[in-house]
């Protein structure tokens, strides 16, 4: 075979590759001048394979973002990239993320001012329903509120039939409320595992347990983060302000 016939049939093959998904792709997010101006529409285009990129810039509200394929998300910074499910906190009428699947990455972004009435359970910012693996990574989760009776003001994760890992690196979970548990975060599963480490989780409330966590049961780890200024409100049941 001659060179020029192996180097065509190279071409083909990576073109055969590309058009196929079977590698990594790069989509933009941002008001004007990107591939897509909302993140949904950026998931829905992304493939299935190897895990896109998805590159988001500047301010974007967007409620009820749905991800269901492994993939990462990933902002310019806490002050430069701000996901918002509302202009003003208190005012949304759904939460930020919804992930139900796939090995998933948020980084490197600010995500607030989610709000759940009381159509879903858990999860005021970000519901984590039966994912494989989920890290956040240098993300500020501030002024999420689940209104009713629920669990996870910031994130929540709850009892799924499949493992559930997550990992909560350099993140600061803020100013989250609940009506029950966990008003940063509850991670309310046996089947879940989780590691938050360089850390903090503060001024976060809830009503009747874990104004910053709490944890059902599974395995976790806290390492090297501060937790402090949790409180809880005057509920049925009162235990454990941090």
């Amino acid at each position: 075979m001659g060179k020029t016939s192996l180097v065509l049939g190279f071409m083909i093959v990576i073109l055969l590759v590309v058009s196929t998904g079977l590698v990594a792709a790069t989509h933009t997010v941002g008001a004007s001048g990107y591939d897509f101006t909302s993140i949904q529409a950026a998931i829905n285009d992304a493939g299935t394979v190897n895990g896109d990129i998805i590159d988001v810039y500047g301010t974007i509200t967007e409620a009820g973002i749905v991800v269901n394929k492994s993939l990462t998300i990933q902002g310019q910074g806490v002050s430069s990239t701000i996901v918002q499910a509302h202009a003003t906190a208190g005012n949304a009428t759904d939460r930020v993320f919804l992930i139900t699947s796939g090995t998933v990455t948020l980084s490197n972004m600010a995500i607030q001012n989610g709000r759940v009435p009381s159509t879903e359970y858990g999860g005021g910012g970000i519901k984590i329903d039966g994912a494989t693996s989920i890290t956040f990574n240098n993300c500020d989760i501030l002024n999420n509120q689940y209104v009713t009776y629920g669990r996870g003001g910031g994130i929540y994760s709850g009892d799924y039939s499949e493992p559930t890992y997550i990992e909560i690196n350099g993140c600061t979970i803020s100013n989250n409320t609940v009506n029950l548990e966990g008003g940063g975060i509850c991670f309310d599963g046996s089947n879940i595992s989780s590691v938050i480490k360089n850390s903090t989780i503060n001024e976060n409330e809830a009503g009747d347990y874990g104004g910053g966590i709490v944890y059902g049961s599974g395995n976790h780890e806290l390492i090297n983060s501060t937790i402090f200024a949790n409180v809880l409100v005057d509920g049925q049941f009162t235990g454990g302000g941090g």
